[in-house]
Order: C-alpha cells, then sequence, then structure tokens
C-alpha cells in the first residue's frame, strides 16, 4: 500500500485534504491492478509511482468536466508491470 505521505510528497500537497487523498489512493491502488494483473508486485518502484501518477492526475482534475488522457508514462508503466507478471507467473508454472 502506497502511503498517504508519499503521495502528499508526490503530488506537493501540504494541505490537510487527507480523506479525499486517501479515497484517490484507494481508486489508483484498484486501478493499477485491475488494469495489469492481480498479481502484480505491489512492492515495484514502477507500481508506487503508478498509483501516484494516477493519483496526481485525478486529484489534480477532480473538478473538470471533460476527462483528459492520462500521461503516455503512465501508459507504459502498466504495460511494463503487466508484461512482469505475466513472466511470473509464467515462470511460476513451468517450476
Amino acid at each position: 500500500m502506497i502511503s498517504l505521505d508519499e503521495v502528499k510528497r508526490y503530488c506537493r500537497l501540504d494541505f490537510d485534504d487527507d480523506e479525499t487523498i486517501q479515497e484517490f489512493i484507494d481508486e489508483a491502488e484498484e486501478y493499477v491492478v485491475d488494469a495489469t494483473h492481480p498479481n502484480v508486485d505491489k512492492t515495484k518502484k514502477a507500481y508506487a509511482l503508478a498509483v501516484k501518477m494516477r493519483v496526481s492526475h485525478n486529484y489534480d482534475n477532480r473538478g473538470v468536466v471533460e476527462e483528459k488522457e492520462m500521461p503516455s508514462g503512465f501508459k507504459k508503466l502498466l504495460i511494463k508491470l503487466e508484461l512482469e507478471s505475466e513472466v511470473i507467473e509464467n515462470t511460476d508454472l513451468t517450476t
């Protein structure tokens, strides 16, 4: 799990909106797992960065009517995590 303090540092938030930010963290963690692999390695730095990027994007755009697309770097992290998870799963099946 990515900590609230870690996300607040990444997003450069120094005010108290902890409940809202925690909701965004919970959603982002669920999203990254759903978009990659159920057994994604949550200890990977790429996982933490993907979660923080999603929180930052959604928090910054929470009042925007028209949905803005996530940065391409975020999509690349999801692909990386998915591929790594599949390689690990396939390796586990062959051993």
